[in-house]
């Protein structure tokens, strides 16, 4: 069972898809993914994203990479910098992408409900409890 169903079921609720609020923000870039770097938990943090960025950038042309996260995570070279926006701006960003990689957090979660292709990296939490709910499955792809 989804760690979502039970609480709901703990609660006695229902759920739904849930309302991903927007802010414009303006991206002068058609075509980007986004790199979610943010997350509340020390164990749910990958160290590895220059990495990812290195072995990205052969492959993806004329696609920006965005980074999103907190204002004090690392920064990733070869990314555009958009750290320390606010929520609702971050979703606007994640809204206009082509896809969003990144760490178990709310904003691959609000990915998901926007139906952005996904890569999610899980930390200390299975997977198959805590991966994204709503959205298309067979467009999130859960490590």
């Amino acid at each position: 069972m989804h760690v979502a169903e039970h609480y709901a079921l703990a609660c006695g609720a229902q759920l739904s898809a849930p309302h991903i609020p927007l802010d414009f923000y303006p991206v002068p870039h058609e075509k980007y993914i986004c790199l979610v770097t943010q997350s509340d938990i020390l164990s749910k943090k990958y160290d590895f994203y220059n990495e990812v960025v290195d072995l990205l950038i052969p492959y993806l042309a004329d696609v920006k990479i965005v980074q999103i996260g907190a204002p004090d995570d690392p920064e990733l070279p070869n990314t555009i910098n958009y750290r320390g926006l606010t929520r609702k701006q971050n979703n606007y960003i994640i809204s206009k992408s082509l896809a969003v990689a990144g760490n178990d957090f709310y904003y691959t979660h609000a990915a998901a409900v926007l139906n952005k292709p996904l890569i999610t990296l899980f930390g200390p939490l299975y997977k198959e409890i805590s991966r994204p709910f709503w959205g298309d499955k067979g467009e999130h792809y859960c490590i």
